[in-house]
């Protein structure tokens, strides 16, 4: 008869054995718990991305619209091959954009008469025409305005279509029209093209130059017509996620949550799967999209997780739980690398190609999104300057400079910070010439071409102000000449980096006392004012900027600046004491005297003298009578000198670049060194 101690150690065995078989069992139940979040997290973050691609291709494809405002100030009756030529080349590079349309408006009394230029033009079959029915267009009735569509490319749609009698298109070109800003549409079947297949439309509104827009009514007087691009969901998202639906696994739906329910789907990729996103899905993962003023949801499924279960747990026994708490450091040193390399991933997005240079807080470089393959400038921080005032100021530079929308401002693409703390920003990548480049190598420039440069960066500092933010570093060291959507001498304003936001003045990082800036380029009240610790001269609006730009249009016509002294302090003194020499007397070519009166007073010392806004400067540079620099003039100064500029290399590229590093703003103590000066 076995003695009890066997049966002990039998039931010790059983025990030990059950518990072996539990902590496994255990263990498997928690690896695959873990593993599920992890894929859910992964799943997350990969949606991250493609919401990420999906936003950027959708503001890519309306880039479009920002210039036809220019082209449409360059020529206000441009023609139908004028308008062909501007945009074939962008809807080459974009299968998103359907189609590009021009609709002028225009009154009762007109309409004979566009209807007959078109008949001249060749399109015999050319009529003013209402929505009326699926697929059918009828001559439109009589009413005191139209907004026909005169232009389309790439295919003649709805030629003639009034934009106002179809439904879905009536209240969003309403609202362009009356409120001044970028509008879509709810989705909608296009008039005439036969097919389910939804589109958006986008509407940006024209007005004619010089005219007040301050009221609806204004507006509305003021309006010359609406530009229009239709966007189609699906070509977009089978562009950015290809790759990612051949996966049979995967679903993806592009949704207008607001659209009434037959048409609120724009794409899914399983039948359902846009009006019912979650219902068999192991993983989902919705993200809001922005396209104008519209909201829409992009929704990424999957309808199972991955089959890549821990079997071998079971398997290993007792065993296993011996090697748990190796396998839990294993796996909390896998988990933490994995985030390591998610975190890199984020800047991973972009390809560093070359260090392009440096300014004042941040290096860059070129770069190249790894998705979306275009062009990109990528500033960083200098790891030295982490955690300090200063970081929190750069920061706020790309907070307040991704406000502004307008064509002449480089616009910001992303932002964030890397895996080790440094924070970074992704802006346009500019190929040109800045101004700087621009008179080292030509000298002085043509009236006319100063006027046309001029007032562009005008234009872009009125948005800027009216949003109550000041540039402060005017400078032809942050002004660049490039070529867009086949427009030359376009320009692009940089470096809001010493930006003012006049809402938030407690945010301003420096001491009074500091002036930062280029010292060529400094308003007299901005020297005044940093000399007394901030106690005396004018508070600081808008029209420091309009006395840089008067600096900047002065060094355009002489080929020098207004003062040349040979210290900081100086020159500090020259704006503020020293009369401007009118730039008639250094130069030998001839200068319009009612230029060079408005270069002077923006050049003078009391801010009052100065025109009161960059508004204000716009309409005075629009009055003065000049023979225009002309597209022309500008398409053959590139074509001449394009080659001896693009051969210097990076010179010519993004102005923080060389040029910065030449001129690179400063900050100066100005109330400590006058003691000292007054002590000696």
């Amino acid at each position: 008869m076995k003695s009890s101690g066997w049966y002990v150690r039998r039931l010790q065995g059983a025990v030990l054995l059950l518990l072996g078989v539990a902590a496994s069992a255990t263990a498997f139940a928690v690896a695959e718990r873990q593993r599920r979040a992890e894929e859910r997290e992964e799943f997350a973050a990969m949606g991250d991305v493609h919401a990420l691609a999906l936003q950027s291709r959708l503001s890519g494809a309306i880039e479009i619209l920002h210039y036809i405002p220019a082209l449409h100030e360059s020529s206000k009756e441009f023609s139908r091959g004028e308008f062909a030529r501007f945009v074939r080349a962008a809807l080459a590079r974009d299968d998103v954009v359907r189609v590009v349309q021009w609709a002028p408006r225009v009154p009762e009394d007109a309409r004979a008469r566009f209807e007959a230029a078109a008949h001249a033009d060749g399109r015999a079959s050319f009529r003013f025409s209402d929505h009326a029915g699926p697929g059918v267009l009828a001559t439109a009735g009589e009413r005191d305005e139209y907004l026909p569509v005169l232009y389309s490319e790439p295919e003649d749609r709805a030629l003639g279509l009034d934009l106002l009698s179809v439904a879905e298109l009536s209240e969003p070109a309403a609202r362009a029209r009356d409120g001044g800003r970028v509008t879509c549409s709810v989705p909608f079947h296009p008039p005439g093209v036969p097919g389910d297949a939804l589109e958006l439309a986008v509407f940006m509104p024209v007005y004619e130059r010089g005219l007040p827009r301050d009221t609806v009514a204004q507006r509305r007087a003021a309006l010359d017509g609406l530009a229009v691009v239709s966007l189609s969901a699906e070509p977009l998202v089978e562009l950015v996620l290809g790759d990612a639906l051949e996966d049979p696994a995967f679903g993806v739906a592009l949704i207008d949550p607001a659209a009434p329910a037959y048409d609120r789907v724009l794409y899914e990729s399983d039948l359902g799967l846009g009006l019912a996103p979650e219902d068999d899905a192991a993983l989902a993962h919705a993200h809001a999209l922005e396209l104008a003023d519209r909201h829409l949801q992009v929704v990424l499924t999957r309808r199972s997780f991955r089959a890549k279960r821990p079997w071998g747990v079971l398997a290993l026994g007792l065993a296993l739980t011996c090697l748990a708490l190796l396998a839990a450091r294993v796996a909390s040193i896998v988990t933490g690398l994995r985030r390591s390399v998610e975190e890199a991933r984020k800047l991973g997005q972009y390809t560093l190609h070359k260090r392009l240079g440096e300014g004042g807080m941040g290096v860059v470089y070129r770069a190249r999104h790894a998705m979306l393959r275009r062009p990109t400038a990528i500033k960083l921080l200098r790891p030295e300057l982490r955690g300090q005032a200063i970081a929190r100021r750069f920061e706020r530079e790309v907070q307040l400079t991704s406000r502004l929308t307008h064509p002449n401002v480089v616009a910001i693409y992303d932002y964030g910070k890397t895996p080790d703390g440094l924070f970074y920003y992704a802006m346009e990548y500019i190929d040109g010439i800045s101004l700087a480049e621009l008179v080292r190598r030509g000298g002085a420039q043509p009236p006319a071409r100063v006027v046309f440069i001029i007032r562009q960066i005008a234009s872009a500092l009125v948005e800027a102000h009216e949003r109550g933010l000041l540039h402060r570093d005017i400078s032809p060291a942050n002004v660049m000449l490039t070529r867009r959507g086949g427009m030359h001498d376009f320009v692009k304003v940089l470096d809001f980096g010493l930006v003012k936001d006049l809402e938030d003045r407690v945010s301003e990082a420096t001491d009074p006392r500091k002036l930062l800036g280029t010292p060529k380029y400094l308003a007299p009240e901005r020297i005044t004012s940093a000399a007394s610790g901030g106690a005396a001269g004018h508070e600081e609006d808008g029209r420091v900027d309009l006395y840089a730009l008067g600096a900047v249009a002065y060094y355009l016509l002489v080929g020098d600046h207004v003062f040349s002294g040979t210290s900081i302090t100086e020159l500090c003194q020259q704006h503020v004491r020293e009369p401007v020499r009118p730039p008639s007397w250094r130069v030998d070519g001839e200068i319009p005297a009612a230029l060079e009166r408005l270069v002077l007073r923006l050049l003078a010392k009391s801010p009052d003298a100065r025109p009161s806004t960059a508004r204000a400067l716009r309409v005075e540079l629009d009055a003065l009578e000049l023979t225009p620099w002309t597209e022309e003039d500008a398409s053959g100064w590139w074509a001449r000198y394009r080659d001896e500029f693009e051969n210097t290399g990076e010179r010519a590229g993004q102005t923080l670049h060389s040029d910065a590093a030449q001129q690179r703003t400063v900050a100066i103590d100005l109330a400590a060194r006058s003691a000292t000066q007054r002590s000696a």
